[in-house]
Parts: structure tokens; sequence; C-alpha cells
């Protein structure tokens, strides 16, 4: 599983303090284009990727972020 980035659950929080429809939205495709960033730059040389997959990574990588803040508020 990929770790968010430092401090970009600061971001998120303070994100949130913002009024206004769509930012959560806004927030999920920074989120998704930040992670897909990341894994373009750390893919080791062997292992080749294109911006899809790194884009798709990334997306799993958020869901399953999402997922585990869900069940920790539920709880």
């Amino acid at each position: 599983m990929l770790a968010l980035p430092r401090g970009l659950e600061k971001k998120i929080s303070d994100l949130k303090k913002i009024k206004g429809k769509g930012w959560d939205r806004e927030l999920e495709k920074a989120i998704d284009i930040m992670l897909a960033e990341s894994l373009l730059l750390s893919a080791s040389p062997n292992q080749e990727r294109t911006e899809e997959q790194a884009i798709e990574e990334a997306s799993k990588a958020v869901k399953a972020y999402r997922a585990s803040r869900k069940k920790g508020k539920s709880v």
C-alpha cells in the first residue's frame, strides 16, 4: 500500500474547512494526480510504467486510503 506524502493529511483537513460545492471531488482529483506522479517518479528502473498504469495504481491507493479512513471513523 502506498503511503500518502507527509503533510498531505494536514492539507486535506485544511481543505475540508473550506466550504463550497465540489471541493471533495477536486481534492480527490488532486490526490490521484499527486499519487500518480509519486508512482511515476519512484518506479524502479526494472519496472517501467505508463502514465495510465501509474494513475490506475494511484486510484487504487486512494480508494484503499479512503476505505481505511471511513473504517476508522465508523469505529
